[in-house]
Order: structure tokens, then C-alpha cells, then sequence
């Protein structure tokens, strides 16, 4: 029994196209199409389609990913101003919400 791998099986990667439809863009970011068109009017940051031809609408892959990031990094930042927020809090309430410290009624 032959049981080799084809020789591409571990090397042939999905590879996003440098440009795509506004289906396949709001795919790629994992939304709906009316929420891409809702980003491209209401968000500054979003990146801006293009029309290569007549009845062609494109968005580049590069700006998609890098407003991903963008939003990622800023996430990122936010969650840990909220976590230095929450510990700085618990600090000077140390003890407060420890069930095992709390005192008993007599």
C-alpha cells in the first residue's frame, strides 16, 4: 500500500488574492456586505475601494489586513488599560470580595 503524501500536500498554502470583490473582502473579514459598505462610509480608518474598470469595485488585501491590525492593536490596548484599571481597583479594595475573609454575623 502506498501511503506517501503528494509531494505539495504541505507546502501549498491559501494564499489571499492582493485584491478582492466587496463579497469576498466582507468574507475575509468575517462580516456581512452591508456592514462592509456601512465601514466604508462611517469608519475613516477603513480602507477605501477602487475601481479598476467598469463595474468592478476592489478592495486591496494590504489595507484589509492592515485595519485588522489596527483594530486588533487597539483592542489589545484597551483590554489591558481595562485590566490595569480592574487591579489597581482590587488593590485598594484588597480584601473586599474574598468570601473567606468576610466576617461572620455572631
Amino acid at each position: 500500500m502506498h501511503t506517501e503524501a503528494h509531494p505539495h500536500a504541505e507546502t501549498s498554502k491559501r494564499v489571499a488574492p492582493a485584491a478582492q470583490r466587496p463579497t469576498q473582502a466582507a468574507a475575509y473579514l468575517g462580516i456581512a456586505r452591508g456592514t462592509l459598505w456601512k465601514l466604508v462610509k462611517g469608519d475613516p480608518d477603513f480602507p477605501q475601494p477602487f475601481k479598476p474598470a467598469p463595474g468592478i469595485t476592489l478592495f486591496l488585501t494590504c489595507g484589509l489586513d492592515a485595519w485588522l491590525a489596527a483594530k486588533a492593536e487597539k483592542s489589545a490596548a484597551s483590554r489591558s488599560e481595562q485590566l490595569k484599571r480592574v487591579r489597581a481597583y482590587q488593590a485598594k479594595h484588597d480584601g473586599e470580595f474574598d468570601a473567606s475573609k468576610k466576617k461572620q454575623p455572631a
